[in-house]
């Protein structure tokens, strides 16, 4: 199984829900390919298995999808934290701006498999 682990940027976010369960996958099942990628390519879709990310991929969902189309992979998404977040959250303006809880959504429902940590987001 060769899974493509995405990560936009290297936050404690994405250290803790992307590279550290691929450090685990990699420790227990070494038979595993997996390939981190910052920046991905057409051809980086066309050898994986697996498509792993936090929350949200700037990939366009409609060319995510004909990727997909073309070459069979199944998007997983770990899904950490709140969709939405209150007025007060320091975050809440670059949220509005940059339009991030529709961009979750649409993710969401365009995944094949979403993990979850906590009740409230199952």
């Amino acid at each position: 199984m060769r899974i493509l682990a995405h990560y936009d940027e290297f936050t404690g976010s994405h250290y803790h829900r992307v590279h550290l369960p691929m450090l685990h996958l990699e420790r227990h099942f070494p038979e595993y390919e997996i390939i981190r990628k910052k920046e991905l390519k057409e051809e980086d879709f066309a050898n994986c298995d697996i498509l792993y990310y936090n929350r949200f991929i700037k990939i366009h969902l409609y060319h995510l999808n004909l990727l997909r189309k073309k070459y069979g992979f199944k998007i997983i998404i770990d899904m950490d934290d709140k969709v939405y977040i209150p007025k007060n959250h320091y975050m809440y303006n670059f949220y509005e701006q940059q339009k991030i809880s529709e961009k979750i959504v649409a993710n969401l429902v365009n995944a094949d498999y979403i993990i979850c940590s906590t009740d409230y987001l199952a």
